[in-house]
Parts: C-alpha cells; structure tokens; sequence
C-alpha cells in the first residue's frame, strides 16, 4: 500500500493516507498502553 503511494504518487490520495496515519498511530499506542498496563500489573 505504501509502496504504491511511492510508485503512483499521493495525488488525490491525501485522505486515505491521513486516515491510514491516524489508524496506525491509534494501533500503535493501544498497543503500548497494553503493554505498559500488563508490565505494571505483574
């Protein structure tokens, strides 16, 4: 998916990056507050 943003460009495609961004960055902390919360409670 990346790769073809690279290939073909990111023209008119602003949005779906943005929203893939806001995904990742919302996956990427659930992740870390998980593991920050299963860390504490041992």
């Amino acid at each position: 998916f990346i790769y073809l943003h690279f290939t073909i460009g990111i023209k008119g495609h602003l949005g779906l990056l943005f929203l893939m961004l806001l995904l990742l960055t919302f996956g990427l902390q659930t992740i870390t507050f998980g593991f920050l919360a299963d860390m504490m409670r041992k």
